[in-house]
């Protein structure tokens, strides 16, 4: 054994044991700087046989001294599957994860000799054991493929121990590196937080007379946050009074929107021959004369249930006429005024139109919308990603149609299919996956709480002052791992009012108006922390500089008020005002 500063050094040799031969190096080391521990091993095959084995890690750990019980996750990167020692277990399998119904007694343990769902690869060797109370936790990963996991629990510590394969032949050495990296609640935001300043702020420099007074005031921001538009203050059905205090509200909140329903084909054409255009006109008059961005959601949806009875009696020939019309006509009418459209809704849960008319048939709808548009933005749009479950089809389903040559411009992720809280770790790791298709994310449809809540089954319940409390505080921090992340364009709500919401408890304000604590969070996020508002005097050079979050300003020197873009693709920006 040898020791240094960071490492310890443990070297094993055996000779001759039956025609085998091994010299083992373990080198365990802690990287400077980094909350890391990390474990490499270097086997070499010094003997006269193939050396084909496996071989584990325990994996015991206890975290802030919680004892295995309800605020204890163990998180994995595939649904797990498997079975237990016995049938009353207090560990539960809940999708990517194990958690428990009660803490374990002395002596008492929990046992699972083949744990299911993964493939045998390095990816999927990838485990978390989290505090959920104090937001503690260890990551662990590896270098090889996962081939085997047995879990095993007692009342102090959870164990997943995962299993890799060796295979050495006479002569050659195999290596594989253990990576155990550990956070708490407060580093994870530290991280966010230097991820939003480098990516969502640049360089603001102003040019003037020196000694001049100078004041830059942001006036919007270039990330969207927006939120869904319902169709009553539009089409006459909302009370004036609601109707002005919902556009009101909308407005001092929201920078992007989309339709909710109002562009959907059922909502437009319900009756064949029978479109009704003007909510469409209403809503997008009042978008553009506000410069709000829309988006178009959306073309087609070909979940069944979605697609009217009308065009399920036609023909192949006739159907696929009646698509075309629709795309073409579309965008013809709403040429360059819709920011982005989403093309078809929810392929990867159902797809009437591709199971009738082929795989080809998204691509066509793409090209009959670029006959009436050829600029028109189309997105996908899909749920059930950002939790991880559907990751991997959506994954599949936009490589298959990037490669028939479908013109995607962006990938629609909603957020609707969490529960009371959601999962940091897949958020960051489903947007993390679909940036690999280098085309911008846009989260498309945003609740908290969402539909797995107890609050879907019950939309009468109302929150206590602590859920409310808890609630904002869920939404901020799903806010700022978005925020914090290159491939994200921006987050839309599907709804701010409680009266004009399909998840009432998800709104920011209440039926009389008044804001809940999510909307006094989210206003002091996204116009508190995030937002730039300072003053100085020019310098004896003639300069005045700050940091400043990306969008538009109001900036003022001696008078004269210039408004200016500050764009990310620009990191600097110098507003000159001695021409």
């Amino acid at each position: 054994m040898k020791k240094s500063k960071n490492q310890v050094v443990f070297t094993h040799e055996v000779k001759d044991v039956a025609g085998y031969s091994y010299l083992y190096t373990k080198t365990v080391r802690l990287p400077e700087g980094k909350p890391e521990l990390i474990i490499e091993h270097t086997l070499k095959n010094t003997g006269k046989k193939t050396i084909i084995t496996d071989v584990y890690n325990h994996n015991f750990f206890i975290i802030d001294h919680e004892p295995t019980g309800p605020n204890i996750k163990i998180g994995f990167p595939f649904e797990v599957t498997g079975k237990w020692n016995r049938e009353d277990n207090p560990a539960v399998i809940d999708r990517r994860s194990i958690k428990y119904t009660r803490d374990l007694q002395p002596r008492e343990s929990v046992f699972m000799g083949d744990l299911l769902g993964h493939n045998q690869t390095v990816e999927d060797y990838d485990f978390r054991i989290e505090n959920l109370k104090t937001g503690a936790g260890v990551r662990i990963t590896c270098d090889r493929p996962v081939s085997k996991i047995v879990y095993w629990a007692s009342a102090t510590t959870s164990c997943p121990e995962p299993y890799i394969d060796i295979n050495v032949p006479v002569g050659e050495q195999f290596t594989w590196t253990n990576t155990y990296e550990f956070y708490t609640r407060q580093s994870k935001l530290n991280e966010i937080d230097r991820s939003i300043a480098a990516l969502r702020k640049g360089e603001l420099t102003v040019k003037a007379k020196g000694g001049e007074q100078i004041t830059i005031e942001q006036i919007s921001h270039q990330f969207w946050f927006g939120c869904a538009i319902a169709n009553n203050p539009f089409n006459g059905s909302m009370p004036e009074e609601e109707t002005k205090q919902y556009k009101e509200k909308f407005l001092a909140n929201f920078n992007a929107a989309v339709t909710e329903n109002a562009v959907k084909w059922g909502n437009m054409e319900r009756e064949k021959g029978q479109v009704n255009y003007s909510l469409v006109d209403n809503i997008l008059e009042w978008t553009t004369e506000n410069k709000i961005p829309l988006r178009g959601h959306n073309v087609f949806w070909g979940i069944s249930r979605y697609v009217q009875p009308w065009l399920k009696e036609m023909d192949d020939m006739e159907l696929e006429q009646t698509l075309k019309d629709r795309a073409e006509t579309l965008a013809t009418r709403y040429k360059g005024r819709f920011a982005e459209y989403d093309l078809n809704n929810e392929m990867i849960h159902g797809n009437y139109y591709e199971d009738r008319l082929g795989p080809e048939i998204t691509k066509k709808m793409a090209e009959w919308m670029h006959n009436g548009d050829p600029e028109a933005n189309l997105y996908l749009n899909d749920y059930d990603i950002t939790t991880g479950n559907k990751l991997p089809e959506y994954m599949a389903h936009i490589r298959t149609l990037l490669q028939q040559g479908v013109p995607i411009a962006g990938i629609g992720v909603q957020g609707h299919l969490h529960a009371e809280t959601f999962d940091r770790y897949e958020l960051k790791r489903s947007l993390d996956s679909l940036a690999l298709f280098n085309l911008p994310i846009c989260i498309t449809e945003f609740n908290m709480p969402g539909q797995r809540s107890k609050y879907m089954n019950d939309r009468t319940l109302k929150m206590t002052a602590e859920e409310e409390a808890i609630n904002a505080a869920e939404l901020v921090d799903f806010y700022r791992i978005c925020f914090a992340h290159p491939a994200v364009k921006g987050i839309i709500m599907w709804g701010f009012w409680e009266n004009a919401n399909w998840l009432p408890a998800s709104s920011m304000y209440r039926a009389d108006w008044t804001a809940t604590p999510t909307a006094d969070a989210y206003h002091d996020l996204v116009f508190g922390e995030w937002w730039t508002k300072t003053s100085g005097i020019v310098d004896r050079n003639g300069t005045f500089s700050t940091t400043a979050f990306y969008g538009k300003y109001k900036i003022t020197a001696d008078g004269i008020t210039k408004i200016v873009d500050f764009d990310r693709n620009s990191d600097k920006v110098l507003v000159d005002f001695t021409k």
